[in-house]
C-alpha cells in the first residue's frame, strides 16, 4: 500500500489529509476515494438476506441481494473502528421494503455504498455518526424500477478536530419514484464538515418527486461547515426541491428557555437536541441515546 496519505480537496482553500487511506498513484482527482479503498478492501463476501444481515466491521466488499417482496433489517454498526475501509453494494428485489441502519461511534471508517432499488422498493435509511475522528460516507442510490422509492434520515455530531465527509447522490431512473433526504449537523470546537447531495432525474423519468433539507449547528466559532447541494433534472413533469443552511445558538433562544428556570447547560442541550428532532425521531431509541449532548 501507498504510504502517501490520500488528501481530499473541498475548494475554498481546504485540502484534508487522511493518514491512515492511502492515496493512489497519480493525479489526485476532486475525491479520489475509490481508488483508495480499492487499495485496501481485498476480500469480497456475497450475501442473500430475506430477514435481517449484521455487516461486520471488517475491510471487505459486501455484495448484498434482497430477494423479491421481503421486509429485511441491515445494520452497518461500528463502535471505535480503527481504519476501518468498506465497499457495500445491496440489490433490492421488486416489492421488498429494506430498513438500513448505520451506526458509527467514535473512530475512523471510509465506506462507499452503491443501492439498487427494483421495481415498488422502499428503502429506509436511518445513519448517525458521533464522536468520530475521521468519517468518509458516500452513498448511491438508484432508482431503477418503477414506484422505488428511498426514505434518508442522517444525523451526524463533530467534536475536537473531527473531519465528517458525507455525499448522498439519488438517481432517479424510472416513472414514478420517490426520494426523501433529510440531514441535521452539529459541529463544535474545530471540527469540520463536508456535505454534497444530489438529486439527479433521468430522461424519460416522468412525475419523480425527490427533496433535500440540510442544515447544520455550529456551537464554536473554529468549527466549519460546507454543504453543496445539486439537482440535475432531464424533464419538466417531476416535484424537485433542496435546500441548505447554517445556524448557531442564538443568545436570545437560549434566554428564552433559561427564563422558564431551565439551567444554562439543560438549555443548550434542549436547543441542541430539537434541532436534531427531525432526524432523530424516525431513529431507533439505541441510536437517539448515543447523541450524548454534553460535549465541551
Amino acid at each position: 500500500m501507498n504510504n502517501k496519505p490520500l488528501q481530499l480537496k473541498y475548494g475554498l482553500g481546504i485540502i484534508h489529509s487522511v493518514p491512515w487511506l492511502g492515496a493512489a498513484q497519480g493525479k489526485y482527482e476532486r475525491h479520489p476515494i475509490e481508488p483508495a479503498i480499492n487499495m485496501l478492501v481485498k476480500n469480497r463476501v456475497n450475501v442473500t438476506v430475506e430477514h435481517e444481515f449484521i455487516i461486520p466491521s471488517e475491510n471487505s466488499t459486501f455484495d448484498i441481494t434482497i430477494p423479491d417482496g421481503k421486509t429485511v433489517t441491515i445494520t452497518e454498526r461500528a463502535d471505535n473502528p480503527e481504519n476501518i475501509a468498506q465497499r457495500i453494494h445491496l440489490t433490492i428485489g421488486e416489492g421488498s421494503r429494506v430498513t438500513y441502519t448505520i451506526q458509527t461511534n467514535g473512530g475512523t471508517k471510509a465506506v462507499i455504498r452503491n443501492v439498487t432499488c427494483e421495481q415498488g422498493s422502499l428503502l429506509n435509511i436511518q445513519e448517525s455518526a458521533v464522536n468520530t475522528e475521521d468519517l468518509i460516507s458516500h452513498v448511491q442510490v438508484s432508482l431503477g424500477g418503477e414506484g422505488a422509492a428511498v426514505e434518508y434520515a442522517s444525523a451526524f455530531f463533530g467534536i475536537a478536530a473531527s473531519v465528517i465527509d458525507t455525499s448522498q447522490t439519488v438517481r432517479h431512473l424510472a416513472n414514478n419514484t420517490s426520494s426523501n433526504l433529510v440531514t441535521r449537523g452539529v459541529l463544535d470546537h474545530k471540527a469540520k464538515g463536508f456535505y454534497r447531495a444530489t438529486i439527479d432525474i433521468a430522461k424519460g423519468a416522468k412525475h419523480c418527486s425527490g427533496h433535500q433539507h440540510e442544515k447544520t449547528l455550529l456551537l464554536s466559532d473554529n468549527a466549519r461547515m460546507m454543504a453543496v447541494p445539486a439537482l440535475e433534472i432531464a424533464n419538466n413533469e417531476v416535484s424537485c426541491s433542496h435546500a441548505v443552511a447554517t445556524t448557531h445558538l442564538r443568545p436570545e433562544n437560549l434566554f428564552y428557555v433559561q427564563s422558564r428556570g431551565i439551567g444554562e447547560e439543560a438549555a443548550r442541550n434542549a436547543m441542541i437536541r430539537a434541532h436534531l428532532a427531525p432526524v432523530l425521531g424516525a431513529c431507533p431509541e439505541d441510536v437517539r441515546n448515543i447523541f450524548g449532548i454534553d460535549h465541551h
